[in-house]
């Protein structure tokens, strides 16, 4: 599929999807979720609206978030997409760090 998903394309709508997502419940992750417009961890609501807002426009930064992950020794992923892209990056990287540890 091609779209102008995470391109300049879009962000005209950020303030509107600001607006609709600050109507929702949401809360603070029980567990730590890292954000893929900058690989950071989501720590509060304000927090989860802006990384989800600023990713409309922003690329996503799939490879940072599992470096990150790694570098955190983090080796069990959820990936709610279901992407093939994603997959094949993360036994990349892994095979890549467990080469580096060897």
């Amino acid at each position: 599929m091609s779209a102008a998903f995470h391109s300049s394309f879009l962000t005209g709508m950020k303030e509107q999807f600001r607006e609709t997502l600050r109507q929702l419940n949401i809360y603070a992750p029980q567990k730590k979720v890292i954000r893929n417009y900058d690989a950071n961890i989501y720590q509060n609501k304000d927090d989860i609206i802006e990384g989800l807002v600023e990713q409309i426009d922003h690329t996503v930064l799939f490879q940072k978030t599992v470096e990150y992950c790694f570098s955190k020794h983090i080796n069990k992923f959820i990936d709610v997409n279901i992407s093939l892209y994603v997959f094949l990056l993360i036994l990349r990287l892994a095979k890549k760090e467990w080469l580096l540890q060897c």
